[in-house]
């Protein structure tokens, strides 16, 4: 069974939606576990401190970003996580989710800066997937498995949504 938790970061700042944080969870493959997060650049260059998760207070928006991010083509990579960042992503979410078979696991990904119209911005999203530390990183693979899991994510059900009549 497999999980995705979609978490809201800093929804609102004077009016204006600043991003999102997802984590994708499985138990097969072993260890299988991704995180992307899409924020407004400008909201994010103002901040001194990443700001902690909340929850999502706008699952429309939530769902456009989704459908934004699935459909989005020609991401480029502007950036690769290094181990200085990969280190501290997992001292805040162990990468494969501390499942047996992971120790030693890293966070591997890369940011990009699209432009992105349900945030009305340049997003800084960043995309990542755990692997072990001899597994070389495939950027477009996991550019696809995330464009796929949004696809998946935008179809379902968001907390806060109204249930359908």
């Amino acid at each position: 069974m497999a999980s995705l938790a979609l978490q809201g970061l800093l929804r609102w700042h004077n009016h204006r939606m600043v991003g999102y944080g997802f984590s994708w969870e499985a138990a097969e493959p072993i260890g299988a576990h991704l995180l992307a997060t899409v924020v407004a650049q400008a909201w994010l260059e103002a901040q001194t401190h990443p700001p902690p998760p909340d929850v999502v207070l706008n699952p429309q928006k939530a769902r456009q970003v989704l459908n934004w991010l699935s459909q989005t083509h020609a991401l480029q990579c502007v950036h690769v996580l290094d181990a200085r960042e990969s280190a501290l992503i997992a001292a805040g979410n162990p990468p494969g989710h501390q499942m047996t078979g992971t120790q030693g696991w890293q966070w591997r990904g890369g940011l990009f800066l699209p432009h992105c119209p349900p945030l009305n911005d340049v997003a800084i999203l960043t995309l990542a997937i755990a692997l072990p530390a001899d597994e070389p990183l495939d950027l477009a693979g996991l550019v696809h498995l995330w464009q796929e899991l949004a696809a998946l994510a935008a179809q379902g059900h968001i907390a806060g949504e109204e249930e359908a009549q």
